[in-house]
């Protein structure tokens, strides 16, 4: 029989890359749906809380299994701000803001924390994490974007800000090792 996974997701993208995972997976297994639904988001310091949530919440409603991702950024000098929070970050700071929140530090490393949670109706839940180090930069040149952070972080053994990295540049710095854990585990526990 197979299980169907609902991937909690409004972004297609993010479905796209975990289907590719899913795909490597015995067909007559796992059918990965894309669950486009904005669920209740716990507010928590913990990302990978706050993808539990969603996932367990998902799950029970559905009576079948779930994933949901969180993600975070963590500047390790400002004690891990803005965490979870990173989102409201990017709405409200412009990038100069958090360099002037450093002013004051030398360790400018930080990173991103990507989390996926598997839920299971019953209750249990497995929890995935990738992290993606580096640091904060003075930018000379600030880009027009969105995300606050892309415009001051750099990954470990790039040399360019993420938003001043073109799509390629970018596909090679974010992993989707927790898509690979999430199907290996799948794989190893059917």
């Amino acid at each position: 029989m197979t299980k169907r996974i609902n991937f909690v997701t409004t972004n297609p993208y993010k479905f796209e890359v975990a289907k590719k995972y899913f795909e490597q997976l015995p067909s007559d297994k796992y059918e990965l749906i894309q669950y486009d639904i904005e669920t209740h988001e716990v507010q928590d310091e913990s990302e990978a809380e706050i993808a539990r949530q969603s996932a367990l919440w998902v799950s029970k409603e559905l009576g079948e299994l779930a994933v949901a991702s969180d993600v975070g950024f963590h500047i390790n000098s400002l004690g891990g701000f803005p965490g979870p929070y990173v989102k409201y970050v990017n709405q409200w700071l412009h990038p100069s803001d958090v360099l002037n929140m450093l002013q004051s530090h030398e360790d400018r490393s930080a990173y991103f924390i990507d989390v996926l949670a598997l839920a299971s109706p019953d209750g249990n839940t497995h929890i995935f994490v990738v992290k993606t180090p580096g640091a904060i930069v003075e930018a000379a040149e600030v880009p027009d974007t969105k995300w606050t952070m892309d415009a001051v972080f750099v990954p470990d053994g790039h040399a360019k800000t993420l938003a001043t990295m073109d799509e390629a540049e970018k596909d090679a710095v974010w992993s989707d090792e927790a898509w690979e854990q999430l199907t290996n585990y799948l794989e190893r526990n059917n």
